[in-house]
């Protein structure tokens, strides 16, 4: 699970360098890529190969919503406390 520390850095990024820092990340580590992305892909081609870079687009965006949503929830459960 993401620490509040990532997941409000992660929340500074902009889509266009979370992007592009996804697709160093898939080229220059294919298989922490891979491990980090392994329920999406199938096992046994690489990830630079199961993924096009529209669909690196595709799923950056997703993770964006997803972690703005948990940001969004956290900060509710904060003011509870």
């Amino acid at each position: 699970m993401l620490s509040v520390a990532a997941l409000s850095e992660a929340l500074q990024e902009t889509p266009e360098t979370m992007r592009e820092k996804l697709r160093l990340f898939r080229d220059g580590d294919p298989e922490a890529y891979r491990e980090m992305f392994r329920p999406l892909l199938p096992l046994d081609v690489l990830p630079s190969d199961a993924l096009s870079d529209q669909q690196l687009e595709v799923n950056c965006d997703a993770m964006l919503k997803g972690l703005a949503r948990l940001a969004r929830r956290d900060r509710g459960l904060a003011k509870l406390h």
